[in-house]
């Protein structure tokens, strides 16, 4: 279930909408500022314009600060710029006078994108795992080459071995190659 952070004066209605569709409501409704402790714990964060004076202000700093979607309720008096600078600065805009509706289907197409959004995160930190153990490891076998003399066969099969017999990552193996070279090479310098 995804959570949101309302800081709307109108919660009851907010909040009814909102839970149609999946989404739970933190229980904070201050202030804006004491809102933005909450924030990284939320999917979503609802500001409505009659919040306060800097809504506005509120709603463009939480996105730039959090990942969480940021909606900007507001009574349709928004002028071009003001709109403009909330678009791009990361915030969807609703319609506060829109039909129950058409609120609740806007939300339910925000929880998808929320959804692929995450899952695109995870894939995202799995590849960057991935492409630092490719980096740990193939800087590791050339400390092996270079200073064990060691092939890049031979270095390769020491790492995987030496993974699978102490039941650690070739990261982690690679890892502790790299720093164990390190300290030497600081070793060496302060003795010379």
């Amino acid at each position: 279930m995804y959570r949101a952070l309302l800081l709307t004066e109108h919660t009851d209605e907010l909040t009814r909408t909102l839970c149609g569709v999946g989404i739970d409501c933190l229980p904070l409704q201050t202030t804006a500022q004491g809102g933005r402790e909450s924030a990284p714990s939320a999917d979503f964060v609802v500001i409505e314009g009659a919040f306060g004076a800097n809504a506005e202000e509120t709603a463009l700093g939480y996105a730039r600060l959090t990942d969480a979607v940021v909606v900007f309720v507001h009574d349709g008096n928004l002028s071009e710029c003001e709109r403009k600078d909330l678009m791009f600065g990361g915030v969807c805009l609703l319609d506060g006078g829109a039909e129950e509706a058409v609120k609740a289907t806007f939300f339910r197409h925000l929880v998808i994108i929320r959804k692929h959004y995450l899952d695109l995160k995870r894939q995202n930190e799995l590849l960057r795992g991935k492409v630092a153990e490719a980096n740990a490891v193939g800087r590791a076998k050339g400390l092996l080459v270079e200073r064990r003399s060691m092939s890049e066969n031979s270095a390769h099969r020491f790492i995987e071995k030496t993974a699978m017999d102490n039941r650690l990552t070739r990261y982690a193996v690679a890892d502790n190659i790299i720093r164990n070279y390190a300290k030497k090479e600081n070793a060496d310098s302060i003795g010379a």
